[in-house]
């Protein structure tokens, strides 16, 4: 995980949230991934993803949270994955891929006022293992690959990161490569 980022989760009632403090980026996915991928098995479909104090949010994580926005929808249960407090950059990088219609964007948290003082006592830190290259490679190219189905229009825009992740996984995958690595760069819409 990320030095200068800490990531904090919990639940209450029928919430999952999240609060990034530093950045949200293909480094720290792993560990944002396994939370969701836990508490969406236990059946919460409402995700609260504070970023009040996150500078930076990556493509990666965009596709994370796209992946469990169209998870919700595809069950037709009503939930959903509301961002709060984003900042300018972080809100201009959902809604430049088109994905302000899956995400919630709340700027100034007013959505979620009551229950952000409620559970801010009860949240915990949140502990990403390491992953292998074939590992990381593998939920990278997935996050791009759910951008891309949310909104075709980024397929042009990523076409060449897909080719990249696809080429270095099948690569990793013949070798045998489990070693913990940093695959690729994720061409975020950051700048």
């Amino acid at each position: 995980m990320n030095t200068d980022t800490s990531i904090f989760v919990g639940s209450l009632d029928d919430i999952a949230w999240v609060r990034i403090e530093g950045v949200a980026t293909k480094d720290t996915a792993s560990g944002i991934q396994g939370y969701f991928s836990e508490t969406f098995s236990r059946g919460l479909r409402n995700f609260t993803i504070d970023l009040k104090d996150c500078r930076l949010i990556d493509s990666t994580f965009i596709g994370i949270l796209t992946g469990l926005a169209g998870s919700i929808a595809s069950e037709g249960n009503s939930g959903e994955v509301k961002v709060i407090h984003p900042n300018e950059r972080n809100e201009k990088s959902i809604c430049k891929l088109g994905l302000d219609n899956l995400i919630t964007i709340d700027r100034d948290g007013s959505s979620a006022c009551e229950m952000e003082s409620l559970i801010s006592q009860s949240l915990h830190p949140l502990y990403g293992g390491e992953m292998s290259k074939v590992e990381k490679a593998s939920l990278i190219l997935d996050a791009h690959e759910k951008i891309c189905e949310a909104n075709e229009e980024n397929r042009s825009v990523f076409k060449d990161v897909l080719k990249f992740l696809k080429q270095d996984l099948l690569k990793w995958s013949k070798d045998g490569d489990k070693s913990a690595g940093n695959p690729g760069p994720d061409k975020g819409f950051n700048d």
